[in-house]
Order: structure tokens, then C-alpha cells, then sequence
């Protein structure tokens, strides 16, 4: 395959703009599983270092997403999936490798797929193996953010850091 037929399929359709030029569109599958997922972990990013935060991205070239030390000094293995249907989701998953090391694992799923299904929790469960579900927790990205805060004001709003009891 050439370079210019592997680029038209990587680009996609052209959408022309009024005013603008010429806008080019992702492939869906490309759209559905990188772009949309990489806003979702870079925007839980700037939040969680806007807390003071030590926060690594894709750690050992993406074993999970993010690898945050909260306050308690536990290291969470954090993997962000926006996804709209729980049950697909709970099929496809699999516990997070174990290195670089963490004490926690969370799947971290945007608040508005919990907003518009408020049965995702329960779907998701229904469809998780037991493996899963003794390895990893659901939790919505406010659900994660509130519980660091609170983490925060417990201790004082200072970051602390120590080694994960699996290293």
C-alpha cells in the first residue's frame, strides 16, 4: 500500500468549510478509541496537577492511563474509557498489568455516560468477571476527584508520596 492510499484512510472524508479552507475528519474508529479517549485522560491530567498532584501519563508505554500518588501515599493506577454502553465496556475489560507498580486500580469513566444511564454502575457490574471486579473499581471522574479532595483537606493540601505495597 502507498503512503497517499494509507493517509486517505487514516484522514478519512474531507469536510469542506464555508469560510474556513478545508477540514479534515479521523476515521471513526481512530476518532472513537485515541482522540476521544486522549481529551478525556489529558483533561483528568490538568485536574489532577491542578491539585498539587504528581501524575505520570500512559506509564510503561500505556499499561493504564494515568499513575497519580494521592495524599494518603498510595499510588492509583487510573484508565479512562468513555464509553457509552457499560455492559461492552465490562466485556472488553481486563485487570490492569501490575507494573509500574500501584496500591489501587480504577476505571474512570466520564460523569455524563453516568448522567445519561444512571443504571451504568449496575450493567457494568452485571457484565464484569469476578477477576475484574476484585481488581479494578468504576468510578466516575467526579467521583475520583471528589474522593482526592477530600483526601486533600484531610491532609492538610500537601501531596505525599511514598513506595506502592506491591513494588
Amino acid at each position: 500500500m502507498k503512503v497517499a492510499e494509507i493517509t486517505s484512510l487514516l484522514i478519512g472524508r474531507v469536510v469542506e468549510m464555508d469560510r474556513h479552507g478545508i477540514v479534515y475528519q479521523l476515521v471513526r474508529p481512530l476518532r472513537i478509541f485515541v482522540t476521544g479517549p486522549g481529551i478525556a485522560e489529558t483533561a483528568l491530567e490538568s485536574e489532577l496537577k491542578r491539585l498539587g498532584l504528581t501524575v505520570a501519563m500512559w506509564p510503561n508505554f500505556d499499561t493504564y492511563d494515568l499513575r497519580v500518588t494521592v495524599p494518603n501515599g498510595e499510588v492509583w493506577a487510573l484508565d479512562v474509557k468513555d464509553r457509552a454502553n457499560p455492559a461492552l465496556l465490562a466485556r472488553g475489560s481486563q485487570p490492569l498489568r501490575p507494573d509500574p507498580p500501584y496500591d489501587r486500580a480504577f476505571l474512570v469513566i466520564p460523569q455524563y455516560r453516568f448522567d445519561d444511564r444512571k443504571d451504568y454502575p449496575t450493567v457494568f457490574a452485571h457484565h464484569t468477571s469476578s477477576e475484574l471486579r476484585e481488581r479494578i473499581e468504576l468510578v466516575s471522574d467526579t467521583e475520583l476527584l471528589t474522593a482526592i479532595k477530600k483526601q486533600l483537606r484531610a491532609a492538610g493540601s500537601r501531596p505525599a508520596t511514598r513506595r506502592t505495597k506491591n513494588a
